[in-house]
């Protein structure tokens, strides 16, 4: 086999050749201003939805193995594993959330910038970013530190319960900057249209992740078992892989400014950056939050009720996965297109997402229907866990055809530069709506009403959305 080397790389066999120019490849393989608009977006969705799937089974993969502690409880006896670590979920998504608030901020700058020919200010753009989430990481990590107990406690653990919740997050809060720092570094990396190294970065943690957590929560050779904070030490082990992937790509291909920052400059670069940041995190926040309150209803009916919510949202969140991949990758293009003054290239990139986005919904209704019983039993040995799993995997999905498209104008906004609509209506579908319709519900039926009332509010906050963007994008000028 041959083998040379001049910036292009040529493989050649016989009379078989593959040429491929590694450092474009690397650096920024898809064109989005011209050529097939699906050509496009699939190139990009490919590896972002291989990424996404591997996040979000990085989360699946905590909840499942915690979930199976509690097979060695008996058979009616209540979650006392899974409930707990389900009850850091919206602290952890919260945190989380606001780093992708950020990061939403970033890929939409750069990609600007980016699609604009400004190449020195996305350079910036991306080290003034990690600036800023580093400042925002040594905050969340001294605060969170010192209010376990007390916020633990408001949202209904149980005295049994906080043993496992003080060592579980006194070590997730003690590793979040390398959480937060490969998402911002991933994000400006997306923003240059390049989808495939933060999907091989994501994969790398969440591989890395899924193989660690059973040897540190049940033990293995001369491993002890560790339990519940086995599964935070895994998490921390993959995620300071990632960072320092994440770091290395960006600084080897020039896509971060390495000069010591003018305080001026990063201060004007900051205020872009929160111009779209904030809305962004107001909105990406209001999840975890709708979700802490409507974690703090389920707790009051009981804690195979939490635990069942965690495990229906985890179901959720990896069958929806491609929805937020093509959420964000159709952002990046949208932007980039509008700054380069071409607005029926994005309405045709919407058309075609919109249509292929509502068939995922449906299968993936179908397949949840189907095989609701079958994941339920996977998931958790408890027989009244396995039957509210059931029930919210039968009633959730009859709404996903709308959900699927909320998410992705809600991404869109940004593009057409409303991110104050997107946080507005993230604030209102998740605060405003989802924790008041899960009371009541609760109130009126327990379980049942809650799940019914998160459909209901759901529902039509999606709809809201979905009419609202397209108002406001028919009326965006170039």
């Amino acid at each position: 086999m041959l083998v040379t080397y001049s910036h292009k790389y040529t493989f050649g066999y016989k009379c078989f050749s593959y040429k491929l120019n590694l450092r474009g490849f690397m650096k920024n393989n898809v064109n989005l201003l011209e050529g097939s608009i699906p050509s496009a977006l699939i190139k990009l969705l490919i590896p972002q939805l291989g990424g996404f799937f591997a996040v979000t089974g990085f989360n699946f993969a905590d909840s499942w193995f915690v979930s199976q502690m509690d097979n060695a409880l008996p058979e009616h006896a209540e979650s006392l594993y899974l409930s707990s670590i389900s009850l850091t979920f919206p602290i952890v998504f919260g945190i989380g959330s606001i780093a992708i608030g950020l990061g939403v901020a970033v890929t939409t700058l750069i990609s600007r910038a980016y699609g604009a020919g400004n190449k020195d200010l996305a350079k910036r753009l991306t080290r003034d970013a990690v600036i800023l989430t580093s400042l925002f990481t040594l905050f969340v990590t001294i605060v969170g530190l010192f209010t376990i107990d007390p916020l633990f406690t408001f949202m209904g653990a149980k005295p049994e319960q906080l043993p496992l919740l003080r060592e579980y997050m006194g070590i997730w809060y003690s590793g979040a900057v390398f959480m937060l720092i490969p998402m911002t570094c991933n994000n400006a990396l997306r923003g240059y249209g390049n989808t495939f190294w933060p999907g091989v970065v994501m994969t790398t943690g969440a591989l890395l992740n899924v193989i660690l957590d059973p040897l540190l929560i049940f033990g293995a050779w001369k491993i002890p078992a560790m339990g519940v904070g086995g599964a935070a030490i895994a998490t921390v082990i993959a995620r300071i892989t990632t960072a320092v992937i994440s770091i290395f790509l960006v600084v080897k291909w020039d896509l971060i400014a390495l000069k010591r920052p003018r305080l001026e400059e990063m201060l004007q670069e900051w205020k872009e950056l929160l111009f779209y940041a904030l809305p962004g995190i107001v909105g990406k926040v209001s999840m975890p939050l709708g979700m802490l309150g409507v974690t703090v209803v389920a707790a009051s009916i009981g804690k195979n009720a939490v635990a069942a919510l965690n495990a229906g949202s985890r179901v959720e969140q990896m069958v929806l996965v491609a929805a937020l991949a093509l959420a964000l990758v159709l952002m990046i293009f949208i932007s980039q297109n509008l700054a380069a003054g071409s607005k029926e290239r994005a309405r045709k990139a919407l058309n075609w997402a919109y249509k292929w986005i509502i068939v995922y919904a449906l299968v993936c209704l179908v397949f949840l229907v189907l095989f609701s019983e079958d994941i339920a039993v996977w998931f958790n040995s408890l027989t009244g866990v396995q039957d509210m799993i059931k029930f919210y995997l039968l009633v959730v999905p009859l709404i996903y055809p709308f959900v699927v498209l909320s998410l992705i104008v809600q991404q869109a906004f940004f593009a057409i530069r409303k991110p104050l609509f997107s946080g507005f209506m993230d604030l209102f579908r998740f605060v405003v709506m989802m924790i008041p319709a899960a009371w009541i519900g609760a109130y009126l039926h327990g379980y049942i009403g809650m799940v019914i009332g998160l459909l209901l509010s759901g529902l039509l906050t999606s709809i809201m959305s979905i009419v609202w963007f397209e108002y406001s994008f028919r009326r965006y000028t170039v």
